[in-house]
């Protein structure tokens, strides 16, 4: 892979992951019932502590991209964006096979399916990028 198509790629990946889930953690911990509304899922208002805690943990792992992309920026060094891509990949991987079970079992509705679909996409899509050499190794 050409040292160019590994910096766009990788950078581009980061920011784009990274934006989705700040945002979306934001909008979690600031406006949850509106939030999830917009996903296309209802919640009573008792949820809203645990739906703000989830966007806490949502922001959490957006920022990792982001702070990836600061060691490149601040640093000139990818390694910080090598590890958060592994490190994103784990925890995606986790909650898109809890949530698929927890869908596949009753515990969320067929609306939640966008959480799986997503994380595991995402985590699959960084792990196989960095097998292909996605990272730059000597920048």
């Amino acid at each position: 892979m050409k040292r160019s198509t590994q910096k766009i790629g990788t950078a581009g990946i980061a920011l784009f992951a990274g934006l989705m889930d700040s945002l979306t953690g934001v909008l979690l911990m600031t406006v949850p019932l509106l939030t999830l509304r917009l996903m296309g899922v209802e919640a009573p208002s008792e949820a809203v502590p645990y739906v703000r805690f989830m966007g806490a943990f949502i922001f959490a792992v957006g920022s990792l991209y982001l702070w990836g992309l600061l060691s490149v920026a601040l640093l000139g060094t990818w390694k910080g964006v090598f590890c958060m891509y592994y490190a994103t990949a784990w925890i995606r991987a986790v909650i898109g096979v809890f949530s698929t079970v927890a869908i596949l079992s009753g515990g969320l509705g067929l609306e939640w399916g966008v959480v799986p679909l997503t994380d595991i996409s995402l985590a699959i899509f960084q792990v196989v990028w960095l097998l292909k050499g996605g990272i730059p190794r000597h920048v």
